[in-house]
């Protein structure tokens, strides 16, 4: 029968559909979860607190011939991570790095491509990701799965410092730190400088970030 689940920080409708055996469509789309999908729009940015329900697992069986080998894929495993890196808004292209997830190294001394993009499919409940450049040593540490809605200040908060706008911890933020991060934002953008939190900036900063 169906479940209640009740979001923790860092968890998403991958996460949970993952760790139930569910694809993410069949949770996300599931008609209980019609005023989850009104209120957050988007799958993967929930709030801690927010309560998800869990449809029940259905079996599935399919005819196949006997003596011969079947592939079976679980759909939606893995997630894909997309990461882009930009110096003073130009791409660093063909830069070697090393990407850990969760503790493991999955690839190591691999290029970005020429938009400096990293992709790489991931477990659905991977928590934290880490990039070092393997030419200067710099490290990036990513928390995955912890980014709220844009109209929140957290929200706003984790896509201003990952388009680095803000430099501060996201438990630091908002108030004036979030008006001088938006304002530099809105300059950059051609906004109109508020640094409010209004519609037009919350659409161009979902733009930007991609979500």
């Amino acid at each position: 029968m169906p479940t209640q689940h009740i979001v923790a920080e860092g968890e998403c409708i991958s996460s949970i559909a993952f760790r139930h055996g569910l694809a993410p469509d069949t949770v996300w789309r599931d008609p209980e979860n019609a005023e989850l999908r009104r209120q957050r729009k988007n799958p993967n940015i929930l709030v801690a607190g927010d309560v998800v329900v869990v449809p029940a697992r259905q079996e599935k069986s399919a005819a196949v011939e006997t003596d011969r080998r079947h592939i079976f894929r679980r759909r939606g495993v893995p997630e894909k991570l997309r990461l882009q890196f930009l110096v003073a808004g130009f791409p660093r292209a063909e830069e070697r790095y090393e990407l850990t997830v969760d503790g493991v190294i999955v690839a190591h001394d691999e290029l970005t491509d020429a938009e400096g993009r990293i992709e790489r499919f991931i477990a659905p409940d991977a928590r934290a990701a880490r990039v070092r450049f393997l030419e200067t040593g710099e490290e990036y540490d990513f928390a995955l799965g912890r980014l709220e809605p844009v109209d929140t200040p957290r929200g706003a908060l984790g896509r201003l410092k990952s388009l680095g706008f803000y430099a501060g911890s996201l438990g630091d933020g908002g108030g004036a730190a979030l008006s001088r991060a938006l304002q530099a934002f809105q300059a950059a953008h051609g906004l109109e400088i508020t640094g409010a939190l209004d519609d037009e900036t919350k659409r161009a900063l979902e733009a930007k970030y991609g979500g």
